[in-house]
């Protein structure tokens, strides 16, 4: 066998690999069941906003006074745009805590189940079971996120204030440094807190214990995970760019069209084509984010079933007890916290 084995060329050793399988169970598993990728808009382990905007110095950027009076004269406005904002991200992030908990509870249900059905409305139904285990998660990391953003800012207010020295900047860096360091280290073992948090019916604290255990003593095979990931984003972000050069490439050709027309009737159509263009592009630029998203969240769920054991509870124990033909040692792999 080992003869064998070493004779095996690097590709025919990956696609022999357990970790190979489990992409491609995924992957056929997300792409026979489209009617659920909506929800993998809403299953991303965090949303997160970047605003890299790029100012040169010009004369259009309004001064103090300017922007006071604009305050002054659109407040109402501009209150009803941050207020109709913040309901719109409560709203987004209650969907999303339910969606997180339905697609791992039915990814779940499905790898261990083929002929499982995998559907829209039974995602949002057994989302809600379990919703609150991972609102209380969010909470959690966005009060210990506030916390330590508040203690940077008294930290570096008091240094700035008290006594500015050498010392105290030299503090100061590395107070911000091992909270950027802890924010990163949470932010990592979040997806895997949640699986365990969901199918392992684990307390928030002890999933965070698990999922440091696992990741710490299974390191070389958490490599591989992360490099499963970084192939799957890299082909995410080929496909990405693919629709975008298509999309920019359009443009340049209907653009010179456009502007040479003067007939009004026919520059409207060209404009409602321009509107329906980039709804679609951002619609396909979603559903595809939505499917990589999902497939991502599959691979890890086996990826922890596969690390720290399968998940059995009473019924299923007495199922195979009476199925012989069927048995399965229910004893074996049975991760820490989970009631046999």
């Amino acid at each position: 066998m080992k003869t064998n084995e070493n004779k095996m060329g690097f590709i025919d050793r990956i696609k022999n690999s357990q970790y190979y399988k489990a992409i491609e169970d995924g992957f056929w598993r997300i792409w026979k069941n489209k009617s659920i990728w909506f929800w993998g808009i809403f299953v991303s382990s965090g949303t997160a906003f970047s605003f890299n905007q790029g100012f040169e110095e010009d004369k259009t950027v309004m001064s103090r006074d300017e922007a006071g009076q604009f305050f002054a004269n659109y407040w109402q406005w501009i209150l009803i745009g941050s207020v109709t904002l913040f309901i719109l991200v409560i709203v987004f992030w209650l969907v999303s805590t339910v969606a997180r908990a339905g697609v791992i509870k039915e990814l779940d249900n499905k790898q261990n189940k083929k002929k499982h059905r995998l559907g829209f409305k039974k995602i949002w139904t057994v989302g809600q079971k379990d919703f609150k285990k991972v609102l209380r998660l969010d909470l959690l990391l966005l009060g210990i996120t506030l916390s330590l953003i508040l203690i940077n800012l008294l930290m570096g207010w008091l240094a700035y204030f008290y006594q500015v020295n050498i010392l105290s900047i030299i503090l100061l860096g590395v107070i911000i440094f091992l909270s950027l360091i802890f924010l990163v280290f949470l932010t990592i073992l979040k997806p895997f807190v949640l699986v365990y948090l969901l199918l392992s019916n684990l307390s928030i604290e002890k999933s965070f214990l698990k999922s440091w255990v696992a990741i710490r003593t299974k390191f070389k095979e958490f490599f591989k995970l992360i490099l499963s990931f970084f192939v799957i984003n890299f082909i995410k972000g080929a496909i990405f760019g693919v629709i975008i050069v298509i999309f920019v490439v359009s443009g340049f050709i209907i653009f010179p069209i456009f502007s040479n027309i003067y007939n009004e009737s026919l520059q409207g159509i060209f404009i409602l084509i321009g509107i329906i263009s980039i709804i679609l592009i951002v619609g396909a630029l979603l559903m595809v984010g939505a499917f990589f998203t999902l497939w991502k969240m599959d691979i890890l769920i086996w990826w922890v079933k596969m690390i720290d054991g399968i998940k059995v509870d009473k019924k299923t124990k007495k199922v195979l007890v009476k199925n012989k033909e069927e048995f399965v040692d229910v004893n074996e792999k049975i991760p820490a916290g989970v009631k046999a």
